[in-house]
């Protein structure tokens, strides 16, 4: 049966908004890599657009190009007689992982125990097995083991009675890092994006840099998580899902380095422990941030006049 033209127009409207805010999404997502507008998905859109229809889009994306203030923490750092190695502009190579690490942070409590079990393991290339004790878990580990088992961060897990479950763990190097805390590094870049996402018409000048290897003063090298300008504030982010202990000297060595006050100087956890956030952030001087609340709280911080 042929559909009508007025329903054929219709769907290719429909067609042509979710092209719109998929281009959207894609242009606001590649802005740290100062890449071209996509091409193929403009001409499309030109198709099916009627004459003379200003695309979205088009108008956030030429926006945000202009607002993008290349190489501003480059010469940041510079002048802080810091050196810059290795890093990345982008915040979204990792980006398909992103609802698997939003899922973990967002069902810590529930999968807490499973997690630090699979960590343990994959640390020592060992497959094990493990009988959920909480029946308000079960749920969560199922959702969270097809996700991890679809983007190949274990290679499989078989159910048996009991809530009893067998983990083959990932040989992949992608699965070892995900697993060791690179989850929590790929949520804050994903969360940040987000952030750029609802409020890039407010944001007058942006510049960000991720996973910066940088040479300190004295030629010794160290990492940055995530480096972030808005409005010529700049932010350092830091995120660590292990045991902190042995890292607030390098936390403050770090602060002091940068010359940024704790008021933007965030360090980012995994659990939504009060206690330990107020117990971190006093002794690393860093404002300490909650996975599962990264959201609500870049909203807070990250100040837009």
């Amino acid at each position: 049966m042929t559909d009508k033209p007025s329903d054929l127009i219709e769907c290719l409207q429909e067609l042509t908004a979710v092209l719109n805010k998929l281009t959207t999404l894609i242009e606001v997502q590649k802005l740290s890599d100062n890449q071209l507008p996509v091409k193929d998905m403009a001409v499309v859109e030109k198709h099916l657009s009627k004459p003379g229809d200003n695309s979205p889009a088009l108008a956030l994306q030429q926006m945000a190009l202009h607002k993008r203030r290349k190489n501003y923490l480059r010469q940041w750092l510079q002048d802080k007689n810091i050196r810059v190695g290795a890093f990345k502009h982008s915040l979204h190579g990792d980006r398909y992982l992103a609802s698997t690490a939003e899922y973990l942070a967002d069902h810590y409590g529930h999968l807490k125990e499973f997690y630090k079990k699979l960590k343990a393991n994959t640390n020592h290339k060992t497959d094990f097995d493990l009988t959920i004790r909480s029946k308000n878990a079960v749920e969560y580990i199922r959702n969270w083991c097809d996700m991890l088992e679809e983007n190949h961060l274990i290679d499989g897990v078989e159910w048996e009675q009991n809530n009893r479950l067998s983990i083959d763990v990932a040989a992949l190097t992608q699965a070892f890092s995900f697993i060791n805390g690179n989850w929590l590094e790929i949520l804050l870049r994903a969360e940040v994006s987000r952030y750029f996402l609802n409020n890039i018409n407010r944001i007058a000048t942006f510049d960000l840099l991720a996973c910066v290897q940088m040479i300190k003063p004295n030629n010794k090298r160290t990492e940055l998580d995530l480096l972030l300008m808005l409005d010529e504030d700049v932010y350092w982010f830091e995120c660590k899902s292990g045991i902190i202990g042995t890292y607030y000297e390098k936390f403050e060595e770090h602060r002091n380095l940068l010359g940024l006050s704790p008021e933007r100087s965030f360090l980012v956890i995994q659990e939504n422990d009060d206690h330990k956030a107020d117990q971190a952030g006093s002794i690393s001087q860093l404002t300490t941030l909650a996975a599962n609340r990264l959201e609500e709280d870049l909203k807070i911080y990250l100040k837009l006049y």
